[in-house]
């Protein structure tokens, strides 16, 4: 009909060069990070694949395949990182040990966390003992006061 637009599907329009096939296979063979991902979606969008559809089959976000897409027509396979093109199986091993030290770093704040609210820690134990010490002053010091004023009342008469 006149005046409606036509929904067309999104491809990709890249064409990739055999090396950068092979590339994005051993690059999507690492099965980790976003480089795996990225490379997952151009092999899909090479195939024929829909932005939509390599969203779902990677897992990225529509606007992340847009992204992708650009950066790989400006920069071709230059827009993976020099260790991913270089030595891929390193940089998988790179990422899960840095995924398992956010994960170690994220326990130990929890635990913190849980010592504090317990009161197991030093700095806890130390706030503890200095509130209690603050309380007895302040009950000793009341009971001071009120004999010491009681006395002082009575030898000014």
């Amino acid at each position: 009909m006149p005046g409606e637009k036509q929904k067309t599907k999104q491809t990709g329009g890249i064409v990739l060069s055999t090396k950068e096939k092979d590339a994005c296979r051993k690059i999507s063979s690492l099965e980790t990070g976003f480089a795996s991902q990225r490379a997952d979606a151009l092999l899909a969008i090479n195939e024929g694949s829909t932005r939509a559809k390599a969203s779902e089959l990677t897992g990225l976000k529509h606007g992340q395949i847009k992204y992708l897409l650009t950066a790989f027509r400006n920069k071709r396979l230059n827009m993976f990182p020099d260790d991913v093109l270089n030595n891929p199986q390193q940089q998988a091993e790179a990422d899960k040990k840095a995924k398992g030290e956010k994960k170690a770093v994220k326990a130990k704040k929890e635990k913190s966390k849980k010592e504090k609210k317990s009161g197991k820690t030093k700095k806890g134990k130390k706030a503890k003992k200095k509130k209690k010490e603050k309380k007895e002053k302040i009950k000793a010091g009341k009971s001071k006061k009120g004999k010491s004023k009681s006395s002082k009342k009575k030898s000014k008469k």
